[in-house]
């Protein structure tokens, strides 16, 4: 199942699983986190003017979930210096990884990245995990390792034909159908598909149902990667429960199983000026999810127009030459040649509704 906003307050992300915060000063009702058990936690800020504030929740329950971010690890090569002489959990996996994130996050550095860390984990349970004639087999690392490559197979587009991981001298060297190279030579969109999928995997291994908050998961994506990636996620996770905030039409298309909310203006004239205008959570109960991009990002997004701003300009232009002219077969040629020449000759039949609404062309254009 997957949820999806149009925006997220970043600054509450990462405190959604965390303790009830203690509020000591008056604050601003500006909404509730509701709970499956029916109890619900009001959202509040601050009652003054700091620039600088945060999301507080009020009677938070704890929840078992995963945050992912919308930033990405920066890519930057570094060979792993020293192995652990004992296998790596999963748990701790994750809480090297998620620390280093965290880090990062807050403006501190180690020295060592979020890459650097899977990289030590899964070396780690390389080393230890199968086992050998001299080393004990350990499960939980080798089925943790394993587990991993399984997901990567359903999640890393198809194209790649990802295969298996590899190491040689210290170093990550993904195995696929296009050939061999290092992890960290990975392309910024394939490495987020692997940030993503390790985060998941290796929590979902102490943790059976849980929840997913992502922010902007189409960061780095090439449209093609947006369009599967919640299907492939939910097919690798079917117990996972995600929250998505995106501004993609092709992630809000990408599943048919799921409940879309949109982030709407209402301007209440009754209101003083500096406010009336207020933002509030719509859910879309008749969004077509067969919708094309362009269709979704007028309906769903609020973007009027698809084409690019110049196309409207220039459109624009042409068709008010003919505004208030006598519609002839000869002006229409003209019309059509004008387009053509723009380089807009696909636009004809937009024009030609613009002509009808001479003041609300921008309505006309795809």
């Amino acid at each position: 199942m997957v949820s999806y906003a149009l925006d997220l307050f970043k600054s509450a992300a990462w405190k959604m699983f965390g303790r009830e915060e203690t509020i000591s000063q008056p604050v601003n009702h500006i909404g509730k986190m509701q709970y499956t058990d029916g109890s619900a936690s009001p959202i509040v800020v601050p009652n003054g003017n700091s620039v600088q504030y945060q999301l507080q929740f009020q009677s938070q329950q704890a929840v078992a979930g995963v945050n992912i971010a919308s930033h990405r690890p920066v890519s930057n090569y570094q060979p792993v210096a020293n192995i652990p002489v004992n296998a790596m959990t999963p748990s701790a996996a994750y809480s090297s990884y998620f620390t280093e994130t965290v880090n990062r996050f807050q403006g501190g550095h180690t020295g060592y990245s979020p890459t650097y860390r899977m990289k030590e984990a899964l070396i780690s349970m390389a080393t230890f995990g199968p086992g050998n004639n001299r080393i004990q087999r350990n499960v939980a690392a080798d089925e943790a390792l394993s587990g991993f490559e399984a997901i990567l197979r359903k999640v890393l587009p198809k194209t790649l034909g990802f295969q298996s991981i590899l190491i040689r001298q210290t170093d990550i060297v993904l195995s696929t159908a296009s050939g061999e190279f290092l992890l960290d030579a990975a392309s910024g969109g394939v490495m987020a598909l692997i940030d993503i999928c390790w985060q998941i995997h290796l929590y979902s291994l102490n943790n059976t149902h849980f929840v997913v908050t992502m922010d902007e998961p189409e960061n780095h994506l090439h449209p093609s990667m947006q369009r599967s990636l919640m299907g492939d996620l939910i097919t690798a996770f079917p117990r996972v429960q995600f929250i998505v905030a995106t501004h993609s039409p092709f992630v809000v298309s990408s599943t048919r199983d799921s409940t879309v909310y949109a982030l709407r203006y209402f301007v209440d004239e009754t209101k003083a000026l500096t406010e009336r205008r207020r933002i509030y959570s719509q859910k879309l109960d008749l969004v077509e999810k067969a919708g094309t991009a362009g269709e979704i990002l007028r309906e769903v997004l609020g973007v009027p127009v698809t084409a690019p701003e110049w196309v409207e300009t220039e459109l624009n232009n042409i068709v008010r030459q003919y505004v208030g002219t006598p519609i002839t077969k000869e002006r229409l040629a003209n019309l059509k040649t004008d387009l053509i020449n723009a380089g807009l000759g696909e636009y004809f039949s937009d024009a030609l509704a613009g002509l009808a609404k001479p003041n609300d062309i921008s309505s006309q254009i795809r």
